[in-house]
Parts: structure tokens; sequence; C-alpha cells
């Protein structure tokens, strides 16, 4: 995200969205498989902006990205990549 959402409102609009399209556990578990690719995209991309192309201010975005990422990586659907 290129904003910052609270916890609490993103678990909100998680409810709301699975409750309104009854969608269980397997929607939130792929929400968080793919968030847990496009953020591992983005930490790649930003490395290699960063070491390939010289661009000095991707470092400084990684820490936020590398957070989300292991948020996802917490969930029981992604023990196993979390593991390996």
């Amino acid at each position: 995200a290129r904003r910052d959402v609270e916890p609490s409102i993103e678990e909100a609009m998680l409810a709301r969205y699975t409750a309104a399209m009854n969608a269980g556990s397997t929607f939130l578990d792929a929400y968080h498989v793919l968030g847990a690719q496009r953020n591992a995209k983005i930490v790649g991309i930003f490395t290699r902006l960063w070491q390939r192309d010289g661009k000095p201010r991707y470092p400084a975005l990684c820490p936020r990205v590398w957070a989300y990422l292991e948020r996802d990586l917490s969930q029981p659907v992604l023990a196993p990549v979390a593991r390996w």
C-alpha cells in the first residue's frame, strides 16, 4: 500500500467484505498469499534499483514493505514458505 492503514481499519474492511461476499477463510488465505507475493516482488525491485541502478533512496523504503511481508508470512497458510 502506498498509504499505511490502521490494522483495526484493515480488519474491519476485511470482515465487512468477507461477510458481504460470503467469502470466508479461503479469501483471507488468498489475501495473504497474494500480499506476500506482491511484497516480495517489491522488496526485490527496490533492491535491484539500489544495487544495480545506484538509486540510494530505495533501502529506506524496504523496512515498511518487509514488515508487510513478515505479517503475511506469519499466517498459517504461508507457514511452509516462512519455514523455507
